[in-house]
């Protein structure tokens, strides 16, 4: 039994601290794989791809004990994308509005001559019928 639990539990797997304890499990071959798998993909730089969200799911569901922290720590990575998409979104829609205001700013312009063409003709037609 002793040597099954030193093939199978190779490494303790630091999980996280919480105050002044720290969180350690005995791990498995595959957990440690799935454990680093999850960090590299937390330290990845720039966004995750559709891929790399569906791989998070599956690694985050199969952590029995740690889960609960690689969760947070994907939450908290999550969180940082969101406010990302945030400033993006919040970037293309001060444009739109840019272009929006310069298109009503030349539809004004358009009324306004259209508005003195009408009152030209008015002039005219009544300087003709009082002639």
């Amino acid at each position: 039994m002793c040597a099954a639990v030193g093939e199978n539990f190779k490494k303790l797997l630091v999980l996280g601290s919480h105050a002044r304890y720290r969180i350690l499990v005995m791990a498995t071959d595959a957990q440690l794989k799935m454990n680093d798998r999850a960090q590299e993909l937390m330290r990845k730089p720039g966004s995750w791809t559709d891929r790399e969200i569906k791989e998070l799911y599956t690694l985050t569901d199969g952590f029995a004990v740690g889960g609960t922290v690689i969760r947070e720590l994907t939450q908290i990575r999550s969180n940082i994308e969101l406010i990302d998409a945030i400033r993006g979104f919040d970037k293309a829609s001060a444009d739109l509005i840019n272009t929006t205001n310069g298109l009503t700013k030349r539809i004004l312009r358009l009324t306004v001559l259209a508005t003195v063409f009408a009152a030209l003709s008015l002039l005219l037609s009544f300087m003709a019928l009082f002639k």
